[in-house]
C-alpha cells in the first residue's frame, strides 16, 4: 500500500495555523526534556489498562543500517515549498528517540475528528493526532487540555513524529501514522496551515494510518519496537531530536539527553512509583542502542525516602483542609535532620537547591505540579520534605488552575468559586508549614507533650541504610540539645566557652578555673548508627577524654525527640524507649556498663558510648561531664 505526506489546505471558513499551535504551549520554566517526561507520562498514565501496571520507556538510537527505509518511506510525497523534512539529513547517524507505553489502551475509536466515538469507546487516536485544544475525558486524568503534545513536535529539529500504536479495541488494532507541524505556506495561490500527515490518502483525499498487517510491516521495515501478541499501548518516535543545552555553550550528546531524562523522571514522576491501594504502579526505562535501563523506584533514591514517606502520610490524611465539611486537600510532612542535598546521578534536572524545604504539589492523580519552597525550619539541622495532595473533590478547580505544561497553579483567572478553593488549600498548606517551623514555646514543664506521639520521618538518607524490625527503619538525630547547628560532616568542635557544643552531638563540658579550651571532654565522631558485634543497630558517639590531673565522670542521655523538636517528657503506655547502654574503650577495648563513665585524672583517650533506638522514632544521644 503507497504511503505519502499530505499537507491541510486552509479551509474556506478558517482553520487553526501550526504556527499558533506550537504557541499554544508557552514558554515552560522547565527544560523541554522535563516537558516532554511529565506530558508523555501524563498521556500514558491516563491510558492505563484497568489494574495493569504500566512500563514507560525512552529510547534514543542512531538509524544505522535503517536509514534507507526511513528515507524511502518519508520523503515520498513531501512538497518542497512546505520546509516539511527540511534539513533532515538522512545518515547512518540520524538520531530518532522513542517515547513507549505498554499496559495502556493504545489510540483507539474513529479515524475521523468529525466521527462520534460510541459509547464506552476513547477517541485517542483523533484526540492525539488530529484535534488540538479538545478537553479531557479522563476523570482524575493527569493531561486537561490537549496542548502538550505540541512539546514532541518541538523537540525534533524537523518537527515531526511517527506514532505506533496498537489498541485493546478489536476493531482499531494497529495503527500508524505520522505528523508534522510546519510555518504555514502557500502553493499556486492555495493556502496551506502548516499541518502535514503521513500514512495512506484515502479517495476522500484525507490521509488515514496505516492499519493492521500493513502498519506491522512498514514498523517492521523501519525497526520500531513493535508489539507481542499480548502488548498494547503507543510508540511516539520524534524525528532527528534536539537535546537542548547542558549549558549555554555546550550541546547535550545523546548520554547527557538520557541522563537528564532519568534525573526527570525520577524528580517528576516518583509518586507513580509508590504503590497504593488505589492504583498499579509506573515502571520507567531508559535506552540508548537498544541498552535498557531501569530508572529506580522511588523507595530506592536517597532523597526521595521523605518524600515518600510524606505522599503516604498525606494520602492517609493527616492533616487535612476541609472548608464547609468538604474534602479539598491533605498534607504530609516528613523531618529530617539534614538539609543539605548530595549531587549523585539524579542531581541534574533537580527542580530546587538546598536547603531542603520544599512540598511537592500534586492533584490526585499524583503527578508533580512543582515544589513550592517554604520557610526553613526553626533548627538550622533541620529539613523538611512535603506532599500537597488535591482531593478528589476540589480535583475540578486545581485542573482549572493549571497552564498548558501543568507546572503550576493560578488563581488569577479562575472564577470565584474555584479562586476560593485554590487559594485556601494554599493558604492551609503556608499555615500548616508554618506553625511546625516554628520553635517551641518555653512552658517550664513541658508535661503537655506527652502522648504526642513519636516523629516518624523515615529518614533512610541519615540511617544509612540501616533498618529495625519489619519495615521499620532507627533513626537518629544529629541536632545538639542546646539547638546548636550541625556541621555538615556530623563531627563536633571543641566547646564553647558557655558550655554548650558547637555542634551535633550534644557534648556538654563544664569548664573548670584554669582549664584550657582543650581539657575539655568533647564528642569527636557522631552520633551516628552502628551495627555492633551482635548485629543489633545501635546510636553512638566517639568522647574524647582530655589529659587532665582530676576525676572526670561523664553521663549520657538518649532520648525520643517528639514532632514539635522537643524530647519526650514521658512516653505513651507501653511504648519502648531508648536507653544508654555503656561504654568501651576505642583503643583498648576496655567496656563499662551504664550511662556514666568515671574515670581518674591522668587518663586520656577515646570512649564510645552506645544506646539503643527505638524503631520508627528520632532519638537524640547527648553527653554531658557533671560532677
Amino acid at each position: 500500500m503507497s504511503t505519502s505526506w499530505w499537507s491541510q489546505p486552509f479551509p474556506p471558513d478558517g482553520g487553526a495555523a501550526a504556527d499558533g499551535i506550537m504557541k499554544q504551549l508557552g514558554r515552560p520554566k522547565l527544560d523541554p526534556l522535563t516537558v516532554l517526561v511529565r506530558e508523555a507520562a501524563q498521556n500514558s498514565w491516563d491510558a492505563r489498562m484497568p489494574g495493569a501496571s504500566v512500563d514507560f520507556r525512552i529510547g534514543i538510537r542512531r538509524l544505522g543500517d535503517g536509514v534507507d527505509a526511513w528515507r524511502a518511506a518519508l520523503d515520498h510525497g513531501r512538497p518542497p515549498e512546505s520546509g516539511l523534512l527540511a534539513g533532515i539529513d538522512w545518515s547512518a547517524e540520524t538520531l530518532v528517540m522513542t517515547i513507549s507505553d505498554r499496559g495502556t489502551r493504545g489510540l483507539g475509536g474513529p479515524l475521523r475528528a468529525g466521527v462520534e466515538a460510541p459509547e464506552g469507546v476513547h477517541p485517542d487516536f483523533v484526540q492525539f493526532l488530529r484535534n488540538v485544544g479538545e478537553p479531557r475525558d479522563q476523570h482524575l486524568g493527569g493531561g486537561s487540555f490537549g496542548f502538550g503534545k505540541g512539546i514532541y513536535y518541538g523537540l525534533s529539529g524537523v518537527g515531526s513524529i511517527l506514532v505506533d500504536s496498537r489498541s485493546v479495541e478489536e476493531s482499531s488494532g494497529r495503527r500508524l501514522m505520522g505528523a508534522s507541524l510546519t510555518s504555514a505556506w502557500s502553493r499556486e495561490g492555495q493556502r496551506y496551515t502548516g499541518r502535514h500527515w503521513w500514512g495512506v490518502v484515502a479517495d476522500d483525499g484525507i490521509p488515514d494510518p496505516l492499519q493492521g498487517e500493513d502498519a506491522e510491516r512498514q514498523a517492521a521495515a523501519l525497526g520500531l519496537p513493535g508489539f507481542s501478541p499480548d502488548d498494547f499501548g503507543t510508540d511516539i518516535t520524534i524525528l532527528a531530536p534536539r537535546f537542548g543545552s547542558a549549558n549555554d555553550d555546550e550541546l547535550r550528546t545523546p548520554e547527557d539527553a538520557l541522563r537528564y531524562i532519568r534525573s526527570s523522571i525520577v524528580w517528576h514522576l516518583w509518586p507513580k512509583t509508590v504503590s497504593s491501594e488505589s492504583a498499579p504502579v509506573m515502571n520507567f526505562f531508559t535506552e540508548f542502542e537498544n541498552d535498557l535501563e531501569l530508572v529506580p523506584p522511588a523507595e530506592s533514591v536517597e532523597q526521595l525516602r521523605p518524600f515518600v514517606a510524606a505522599l503516604q502520610a498525606a494520602r492517609a490524611g493527616e492533616r487535612s483542609y476541609s472548608p464547609k465539611k468538604r474534602l479539598v486537600a491533605s498534607l504530609g510532612i516528613e523531618l529530617t535532620p539534614e538539609r543539605r542535598l548530595i549531587d549523585d546521578e539524579f542531581s541534574v534536572a533537580r527542580p530546587f537547591d538546598a536547603p531542603l524545604r520544599h512540598i511537592a504539589r500534586m492533584r490526585r492523580a499524583e503527578l508533580v505540579v512543582d515544589y513550592q519552597e517554604l520557610p526553613e525550619h526553626f533548627d538550622p539541622a533541620v529539613g523538611y520534605s512535603g506532599v500537597f495532595l488535591a482531593s478528589e473533590e476540589a480535583d475540578a478547580s486545581f485542573v482549572a488552575a493549571e497552564p498548558p505544561t501543568h507546572d503550576d497553579w493560578r488563581v488569577a483567572n479562575l472564577d470565584p468559586e474555584d479562586r476560593r478553593v485554590v487559594a485556601g488549600a494554599m493558604r492551609f498548606m503556608r499555615a500548616q508549614v508554618a506553625a511546625m517551623m516554628q520553635p517551641p514555646q518555653a512552658d517550664g514543664a513541658g508535661s503537655h507533650d506527652a502522648g504526642l506521639g513519636r516523629l516518624s520521618t523515615r529518614l533512610a538518607a541519615f540511617a544509612v541504610g540501616l533498618t529495625g524490625s519489619g519495615s521499620h527503619q532507627l533513626l537518629a538525630d544529629v541536632s545538639a540539645v542546646s539547638g546548636s547547628p550541625s556541621r555538615p560532616s556530623g563531627r563536633v568542635g571543641s566547646a564553647s566557652d558557655n558550655g554548650t557544643s558547637d555542634g551535633a552531638g550534644g557534648a556538654h563540658s563544664r569548664r573548670r578555673q584554669g582549664d584550657s579550651p582543650d581539657a575539655r571532654v568533647k564528642v569527636v565522631d557522631g552520633p551516628a548508627l552502628f551495627v555492633d558485634e551482635r548485629g543489633v543497630t545501635v546510636v553512638r558517639s566517639l568522647v574524647e577524654v582530655p589529659d587532665v590531673p582530676r576525676e572526670i565522670r561523664v553521663t549520657a542521655k538518649v532520648v525520643v525527640v517528639l514532632d514539635s523538636g522537643k524530647p519526650e517528657a514521658e512516653p505513651p503506655t507501653a511504648a519502648e524507649v531508648p536507653r544508654v547502654l555503656g561504654w568501651h574503650d576505642a583503643e583498648t577495648g576496655e567496656q563499662r556498663e551504664g550511662a556514666e563513665l568515671s574515670l581518674d585524672g591522668r587518663s586520656p583517650g577515646r570512649w564510645w558510648v552506645s544506646a539503643s533506638g527505638v524503631a520508627d522514632s528520632v532519638v537524640r544521644l547527648t553527653v554531658e561531664e557533671v560532677g
